[in-house]
């Protein structure tokens, strides 16, 4: 069973229906053949300075390109296309009051990639196939993958397993349980954070490029802190009363730089509430350029500390008058 398809005039009622039973859908055409020239041009300079994967989860011959929504304007646009915002609205909202960007990255897989094992992205913020730190009634994140080429079983286009955001969390699926998201370039799969995915094995001779937009509970932490250095404030999407609208929610998003990238397996706090927010009179546009002296390992080791320095001796009026007027 594949993964049912819309076109970009459906409802915003018809894709959470779709998601609600297989976890994900495909919606085609969304892109012009413009916006995916703009969008090419945009991200080509970023990937070329773009690493490969460290390590097999994240892929050797693989590039995640972070930070996108700073980087390009393109970016910008998708990010707040107001059809995906009512899905991750209708999904994410009957949980927080107000959902947040969490990851804008261009993923390239190039050829000779396996395949990245299975997964569920819920699990980022801890917990494994015993449990998850999130109670498992929560569904805490709505992730769109744009095809900016088209994807193919060949070049690795993305493993779902329909159905499996219903399953019990110790189940495994297997690769044969899955379906790939054959879709043209300019189309986006749209799936929630329960449901079991992954990366498809690239056996051609390009690479395949996809843009990978998230969005997450408002009391979350972000995967990628998203703050603006002309006024720093978290990144965070403020859409109308409807959860299920599909009309242009008023998306408010102060374009950021990527700055910090939280630990894994860490949550902003313990129950809903707003996420925290650096904009406050004590903490400057400037704060996040400070360095510490010592790393954190460092201040927090045990052992011997070094000394603090003895504090200076207080002068009296008439001596710092005098130091002044010398």
């Amino acid at each position: 069973m594949g993964l049912q398809t819309f076109s970009p005039d459906c409802s915003v009622e018809d894709l959470v229906a779709a998601m609600n039973r297989d976890g994900a859908c495909i919606i085609r055409d969304m892109l012009s053949p413009e916006i995916l020239k703009a969008l090419q041009e945009d991200v080509a300079p970023w990937i070329e300075q773009t690493a490969n994967g460290r390590d097999e989860w994240a892929g050797r011959k693989t590039k995640r390109t972070g930070g996108l929504i700073a980087r390009c304007p393109t970016v910008r646009e998708i990010a707040v296309d107001p059809l995906i915002l009512g899905a991750a609205n209708a999904t994410l909202r009957p949980y927080c009051s107000k959902i947040q960007l969490n990851i804008t990255q261009l993923i390239t897989i190039m050829p000779g990639q396996g395949a990245q094992p299975l997964h569920r992205d819920r699990f980022v913020w801890g917990g494994d196939d015993s449990g998850g730190v999130i109670p498992e009634a929560i569904e805490p994140q709505c992730n769109g993958i744009w095809a900016v080429e088209d994807f193919t079983e060949e070049n690795g286009a993305t493993h779902v397993v329909p159905g499996s955001h219903k399953w019990p969390f110790t189940r495994q699926a297997r690769r044969d349980e899955s379906v790939q998201a054959v879709m043209k370039a300019g189309s986006v799969l749209l799936y929630n954070g329960t449901v079991i995915h992954s990366g498809g094995e690239n056996c051609s001779t390009v690479a395949r490029k996809a843009l990978n937009v998230t969005y997450t509970l408002g009391w979350l932490r972000q995967e990628k802190i998203n703050i603006s250095p002309a006024r720093p404030k978290s990144l965070a999407i403020s859409t109308s009363n409807s959860p299920t609208s599909s009309v242009t929610a008023s998306a408010t998003i102060h374009w950021a730089f990527t700055l910090i990238r939280s630990r894994r397996g860490s949550i902003a706090t313990s129950c809903p509430r707003k996420p925290h927010s650096v904009d406050s009179p004590s903490k400057s546009p400037e704060w996040y350029k400070r360095t510490p002296s010592r790393s954190q390992a460092d201040r927090f080791a045990p052992g011997e500390r070094p000394a603090l320095p003895a504090p200076r001796p207080r002068r009296s009026r008439a001596q710092r008058i005098a130091h002044r007027d010398a």
